[in-house]
């Protein structure tokens, strides 16, 4: 049974991410100076082991009731492989790094679901959305499986409160445009840390809340669970904006009220 007080499970997470780095940073001392180099291990079986049963351990985060457990599980996949100026191909590990991901890819597409927390599919969302550009080996399929994360309105509203440098509305339409080399250069130029929004470009989310909402209960209702979960950022002022300017006699009446 895992603890899921938030410093132990802290702990548990930067200790996992460390056993599952592809490559470590050491220090050496000689005269008078520290440095620090990246060492990769060499695979054994006893350190394959381990590793295995880390894994198992980042399953049972993944599929735990506790939200915690299950964002901190998605930070640690990330950090598989994860290396210090020295490629994941010419890793001895490599072959059991790419089966890693492969493994945990299946686990995260359990997840796939409307009835899932919010901020772990928006975390899922963008770790295979960082795997796609990067090409990570061990992702084969990362792409159908962001085809099929939910485009409802909350979802896609909820990202753009949640997110602080990026929001995909249609993955389909991003990997259209993908050019065939550079695609993470590509991501990066084109998506990622480009938030700067003005009001025409959210006017189309605001219209599809207020047709869905369309009374002041169901207004404050949507507005109050939303609010519960996540903080009103630059860019949710700019929806609710957008939204109160479409329908302003609706909004008064709630003033009122």
């Amino acid at each position: 049974m895992i603890n899921s007080d938030k410093p132990i499970v802290e702990n548990i997470s930067s200790a996992l991410s460390e056993l599952l780095s592809g490559t470590h940073i050491v220090s050496d001392y000689g005269f008078g100076k520290t440095s620090w180099r990246p060492v990769s291990l060499q695979a054994n079986s006893e350190l394959i082991y381990t590793r295995r049963k880390a894994i198992a351990v980042v399953k049972t985060m993944l599929n735990h009731h506790n939200l915690n457990l299950r964002l901190s599980a998605i930070e640690i996949i990330n950090n598989i492989g994860r290396t210090h100026s020295i490629s994941e191909n010419g890793l001895s590990l490599a072959t059991e790094i790419r089966n890693e991901r492969s493994q945990l890819i299946n686990e995260l597409s359990n997840h796939i679901s409307i009835d899932e927390d919010f901020r772990v599919l928006y975390n899922i969302e963008k770790l295979f959305l960082e795997w796609w550009a990067l090409e990570k080996e061990g992702t084969d399929g990362v792409s159908e499986l962001l085809k099929k994360l939910p485009q409802n309105i909350e979802y896609v509203v909820f990202k753009y409160f949640y997110s602080v440098d990026f929001v995909i509305e249609d993955f389909s339409l991003l990997e259209s445009k993908v050019p065939k080399e550079e695609k993470w250069n590509w991501y990066i130029n084109n998506y990622l840390h480009n938030f700067k929004l003005k009001s025409e470009d959210v006017k189309h989310l605001a219209i599809s809340l207020n047709n869905k909402y369309v009374s002041g209960v169901q207004i404050i209702g949507y507005l109050s669970d939303l609010h519960q979960i996540i903080k009103i950022n630059s860019v949710g002022s700019l929806i609710i904006d957008c939204w109160v300017r479409i329908n302003p006699d609706i909004f008064i009446s709630i003033r009122k009220k």
